[in-house]
């Protein structure tokens, strides 16, 4: 008794269905097949006022209108508002009118005409590519399901009711046709679930890439701006040096910095080597006192090192040594400090501290070159002497 207030329940519901959305089924297929899918269906909503206006009612509908504006217009006081108005500026008077009859004709398509457009039962006026833009989850629910496939409940009714005409078939061919959905559900359930997460995938993939895209875009543009920025500098160098103007100060343009030339046990500090600091900096700095032996400006003089080293003062601040060999003899040495602010100047970080955009041993050997320059041309204002002196 339970199966067959089942089947026929089933029965019952194929009926209903059949009669209420093979309907729009119809409709949706048969626009398919015209193409309405790929008309423009905005133009379509504008040129549909246009229809209605020639239709027989709409021309009794502009009549209205017509003697609607009319007894308007008679009005006296109406009437002379829109003659001075006219008088004054007609320009204005028709752009103004022009202005509010497109904003009437599109207002009037969208309230009057768009929801007709959308009504799958108005057959007439219904569009299938408005139903798509204006309700996507309708419509991708029909187009799953119907639009692409051949299909109407009303043939799956027949095609049950042949079933259910072998009465003696009946049981099994139910069980099967149920076990045969139940199956496809779950094949195109996995088959959804399997395609999210791999379009999931992709599009985390995707982001992904295209962050890493676009900081390494920023990255290059930041080390552009950082070359044009030295190079430019450099070049007003070059022109101080042609003018005789070229000094120890104009060295500071990268970062601060202070030099010291090497004598027997300590460094001594340069006359004017100090330049864009705080001007804290020592002027003796001794080998034997062991609160100085792990300055990188003694190690790398103690140990006459070719390459630069770093300290950290604190966070953020650090003091790279370049030991530099003065003179045309190359008797004395000069330790060139730069006091790098990374919090403040990532360009100076990059330049001495970073082999990114170029060779750091290239960036120290120019400022070498420039103080070789200064030392042994005795260039700048300031005057250019050996500590001793």
């Amino acid at each position: 008794m339970e199966e067959f207030e089942t089947t026929t329940n089933y029965h019952n519901s194929l009926n209903y269905l059949s009669k209420n959305f093979d309907y729009i089924i119809e409709i949706f297929q048969k626009q398919k097949s015209e193409g309405k899918m790929e008309q423009n269906w905005r133009v379509q909503l504008l040129i549909a006022v246009v229809k209605d206006v020639i239709s027989t009612k709409g021309v009794e509908k502009l009549k209205t209108l017509g003697k609607f504006m009319a007894s308007l217009i008679s009005v006296p006081w109406l009437t002379t508002f829109l003659l001075t108005f006219w008088t004054s500026s007609p320009y204005w008077f028709v752009g103004v009118g022009i202005l509010t009859f497109l904003i009437t004709y599109y207002v009037t398509a969208v309230i009057f005409y768009l929801p007709k457009m959308l009504d799958t039962t108005n057959k007439k006026m219904f569009h299938l590519a408005a139903y798509r833009d204006k309700r996507p989850n309708e419509f991708d629910l029909f187009s799953r399901a119907f639009i692409y496939h051949d299909f109407s409940f009303t043939g799956l009714e027949k095609y049950v009711n042949t079933i259910l005409s072998k009465q003696d078939e009946d049981s099994q061919m139910v069980t099967q046709l149920t076990n045969t959905f139940d199956r496809e559900v779950s094949i195109y359930r996995e088959q959804i679930e399997k395609n999210e997460e791999k379009y999931k995938g992709a599009i985390e993939e995707l982001e992904r890439n295209n962050a890493q895209t676009e900081k390494e875009f920023n990255q290059l543009e930041d080390m552009q701006s950082f070359l044009i920025y030295f190079l430019d500098n450099i070049n007003v160098l070059l022109y101080r040096l042609t003018n005789n103007k070229l000094s120890l100060s104009d060295l500071s343009f990268l970062t601060g910095f202070t030099i010291y030339e090497e004598q027997e046990d300590k460094l001594v500090k340069i006359p004017n080597g100090d330049h864009g600091t705080t001007g804290a900096s020592l002027a003796e700095i001794s080998f034997t006192d062991p609160q100085y032996e792990n300055y990188s400006s003694v190690l790398v003089s103690v140990n006459k090192e070719s390459a630069s080293r770093y300290q950290k003062i604190r966070q953020g601040y650090y003091i790279v040594s370049y030991r530099m060999k003065m003179g045309t003899t190359g008797e004395n040495y000069w330790i060139y400090n730069f006091h790098v602010n990374t919090n403040n100047n990532e360009r100076a970080w990059n330049l001495l501290l970073n082999d990114d955009i170029i060779n750091t041993e290239e960036i120290y050997r120019l400022f070498h070159a420039f103080c070789l320059i200064i030392y042994n041309h005795k260039f700048g204002a300031e005057g250019i002497n050996d500590a001793t002196n």
